[in-house]
């Protein structure tokens, strides 16, 4: 199957971005100030590194009249083959995952889609699968049980009064709820 490549909205005549997730800048000449005047240097076109963020997404820098600018893949691909999203619509990336920025993987759709999607997907770092978890499921099922205050939970768990708190009034911990 053939690649195809688009402009980068916003970045025409500077880069393109591809239906499989790369992007690439293209051959261009810049005029730079030196000693004996203008000079025009020309800049072959390339493939672009692309990083992952803490969070796995893939992102890649763009340069545009001097000015640098960090973009996530994903946003680039959706914008360049299907337009902007509409009001309230986030990117959302399917069952291959956050570093698979392919279109075939990229859709639009609401926060609340994207979420059920993380679930299905497995990839949602909530309760114990989150890596900074200090708790477990059956001990924050304890703590909402408990009527002890939340200075003598915190000593007995290991974790913050605003921590206990945060569980009691359900504003962590809310995948447990349902």
């Amino acid at each position: 199957m053939q690649e195809v490549w688009r402009p980068v909205v916003g970045y025409e005549g500077l880069y393109e971005v591809s239906d499989q997730g790369r992007v690439r800048s293209l051959d261009r000449a810049v005029v730079q100030l030196n000693r004996g005047g203008n000079c025009t240097r020309l800049y072959k076109g390339k493939l672009l590194r692309l990083v992952a963020t803490a969070k796995g997404y893939m992102t890649v820098c763009l340069s545009k009249a001097g000015k640098h600018r960090t973009v996530k893949t994903h946003r680039l691909v959706l914008e360049a083959f299907v337009g902007g999203p509409a009001p309230g619509q986030v990117c959302r990336h399917g069952p291959l995952g956050v570093r698979c920025n392919a279109l075939n993987n990229l859709s639009y759709g609401t926060q609340q889609e994207n979420i059920n999607d993380r679930r299905r997907d497995g990839t949602d770092v909530t309760g114990t699968r989150n890596p900074k978890a200090k708790l477990t499921e059956a001990q924050v099922s304890e703590i909402r049980a408990s009527r002890k205050m939340g200075t003598e939970l915190s000593k007995e768990y290991g974790v913050s009064k605003s921590a206990i708190y945060a569980i009691k009034s359900s504003t962590s911990w809310r995948n447990l709820l349902q």
